[in-house]
């Protein structure tokens, strides 16, 4: 049931970054499905009796709008995520300050001596 879970989860999550990322293709499809509406009702041309715009100024003023928008999330986002620093040297008493360990020894011994083995160690062979 766990995993179950976590895979329709993670595939909502996988659908809704896809859905965002291809944003400007989803407007773009959009606008050609419904060209001919654009371009009766949208069109900033529709009053001029000979026009090539064909409601392609809806669909950039969209797309503009698009970029200026994540244009500002970004800047946004830099702003909040810009990390503000500040700290100051405190003076600790004497028994609040921390105190370090210099000579450390450990002392281990084995069960079995350490023997030099001349198989191993030796100089390099012509």
């Amino acid at each position: 049931m766990r995993y179950l879970l976590t895979h329709i989860v993670t595939g909502i999550l996988v659908l809704l970054l896809l859905v965002q990322s291809m944003l400007p293709l989803w407007i773009t499809a959009e606008f050609y499905l419904n060209q001919q509406f654009y371009y009766e009702n949208l069109c900033i041309n529709r009053d001029k009796p000979i026009t090539i715009c064909g409601g392609h100024c809806h669909l950039n003023t969209k797309l503009s709008a698009l970029t200026e928008e994540h244009e500002e999330a970004n800047i946004i986002s830099a702003k909040t995520l810009t990390p503000e620093l500040f700290w100051s040297e405190i003076d600790l008493p004497g028994f609040i300050k921390p105190f370090y360990i210099s000579d450390v020894k450990f002392h281990y011994q084995s069960s079995k001596p350490i023997e030099w083995s001349e198989a191993i160690f030796h100089p390099p062979r012509s």
